[in-house]
Parts: structure tokens; sequence; C-alpha cells
């Protein structure tokens, strides 16, 4: 009965990570390396287990960022389709089950919409918004890693660069308060300036021999 109480107590507020708290979902997910956390089934995938509070900590090791709760994610190989279906069903559970009773990931995990990412216009509208924004202000210069995921799978796209694609394809933007920055309005990272042509170098130096800032 307190459980149910709880329960129902709990899902009368707003979810943990929806509005500005959906930055601690994508923060756990960003806890999520492929030389940590690889291959793994249907459901247990980085994007399902960090719905429930769990970020990344070691090999096949995930721990809830509220409660503390443990879980170590690793199927044998080995297992045929039948017993591994079990040992992927059972670490399911777990994933509701080892959270404290009052964490507020037992009762309310992220909402599955977070899984989903579907190409809308909308979708695509923004980032050709953000494609326009990056290449007026860096053009050529844009500099950031977008990790290997996403390094070789992008190209050119109407008439955008390479780098301005992928830069805006990974959520950067124009920062509008610090000249020469991007940065990320959704886990709020920040990138450096853009690459510096060789004028530009010497000009700074010279200001420098010159006590100009």
């Amino acid at each position: 009965m307190a459980a149910e109480l709880l329960q129902k107590t709990l899902k009368s507020f707003p979810s943990v990570t929806d509005g500005v708290t959906r930055l601690a979902y994508v923060k756990r997910l960003r806890s999520y390396k492929p030389s940590l956390y690889f291959a793994k089934p249907q459901g247990l995938g980085p994007e399902c287990v960090a719905r429930w509070g769990y970020s990344c900590t070691g090999v096949d090791e995930i721990s809830c960022s509220e409660c503390g709760a443990k879980v170590c994610v690793r199927v044998d190989d080995t297992l045929g389709k039948e017993e591994g279906g079990k040992v992927v069903d059972a670490l399911k559970r777990k994933l509701r089950e080892e959270h404290e009773e009052f964490c507020t990931y037992r009762w309310n995990p992220a909402p599955e919409t977070y899984l989903t990412y579907p190409p809308t216009n909308a979708t695509w509208g923004e980032i050709e918004g953000r494609c326009q924004a990056l290449d007026s202000v860096f053009g050529e210069g844009v500099k950031v890693d977008c990790g290997d995921e996403v390094e070789g799978s992008v190209g050119a796209w109407k008439g955008y660069n390479e780098g301005v694609v992928g830069a805006a394809c990974c959520n950067w933007r124009v920062d509008s308060e610090e000249e020469g920055r991007l940065y990320c309005d959704c886990c709020g990272a920040t990138a450096p300036e853009k690459e510096e042509t060789t004028f530009e170098r010497a000009n700074k130096l010279r200001r420098m021999l010159n006590g100009v800032g």
C-alpha cells in the first residue's frame, strides 16, 4: 500500500527529466563510452538504461545518480538464445528493482519519448537554421569534436561544408554572448574559437607586443 501511494504521489509531479532536467538525462548518456559499455541486447542500450537514472561508472557497470544503486549489465555470449533471454529479462527488471524504495527513478523514469528522434520537417529546418548561423560566422573554421560516430558519416548538405553540417547535427550553435564560441543548449558544452588564419595570429602577436589587448 505504501509503495502504491508513493508511486501515485511521484507521478503527480513532473518527471525528473522533463524540461530543464532533460539535461540530466543527456549528461547520463554522455557517460556511456564504447570502451566501457558496448554491444548490449535490445532494451539494455545506453538510451534505455539512462531512462532509469543510471550513468556508466565502469566496464559493464552502471550506477543510479540519485540513490547509488549499482547493476552489472553483462550477458555471457556463450549462452543459448533461451538462457540468454532469461538473463536479459532479469537485468531489465533490475533496472527498476535495484533502486532504493524512495528513489525517484524507481517509480518515475524518463519518458520513452526521449528514445526517439524523428527526422521531421521541423527537425531538418532547425538543423538548416543552425547550419546557416554556423556558416555565416565560422565557415571553413568550424572545429569541434563530434565523435567517431559522426566523423565521416556526414557530408556537405545544401551548400554547407562537412564541418558545418556535422556541428549542426550535433546541436552546436553560435554563442550570441561570446564572439567566436559555440555552445550546445542540450548539455551546456562549449567549443573553442574558430581556427585563426596566419594573418589573424600575426595581428594578435603584434597587439600583444605593443601592449594592446
